[in-house]
């Protein structure tokens, strides 16, 4: 099955902060690596409670919790959290089109996001 992305504040007359929230394999190994170690049972309560608290920002498939980027997909009534860009004050969606649009990619370092140059060296941060 394909991923389906629904990104309006409302999914089938449902709230977004009223799903589930779980979180992928992949997603987790990213937010340990990214953010801080922690179980993957703890994460899901504090951004279901989050979420609920309607304490995040969004902009289409991503989604700012606790300060964390994440890119997410809603199945029914469940907010899949696929893959964790870590807890930066860099607006993850514009550094991603940024990035896109000048042929470019972001490195995700140490909870930095580094735009890097043509030269290979993360010189500036976006």
């Amino acid at each position: 099955m394909g991923r389906l992305f629904l990104f309006p504040e409302r999914v089938e007359g449902m709230k977004l902060a009223e799903c589930t929230v779980r979180i992928t394999k992949h997603g987790h190994e990213q937010y340990c690596e990214r953010v801080q170690v922690v179980s993957k049972t703890d994460l899901q309560a504090v951004l279901q409670e989050k979420l609920a608290a309607g304490e995040y920002n969004r902009t289409d498939e991503y989604i700012k919790l606790e300060g964390v980027w994440w890119v997410f997909e809603v199945r029914v009534d469940v907010m899949i959290m696929i893959t964790c860009y870590g807890r930066t004050f860099i607006d993850i969606p514009k550094a991603l089109r940024w990035a896109r649009h000048n042929k470019d990619r972001i490195v995700l370092t140490g909870g930095e996001v580094l735009c890097d140059e043509a030269d290979g060296e993360a010189e500036e941060v976006c």
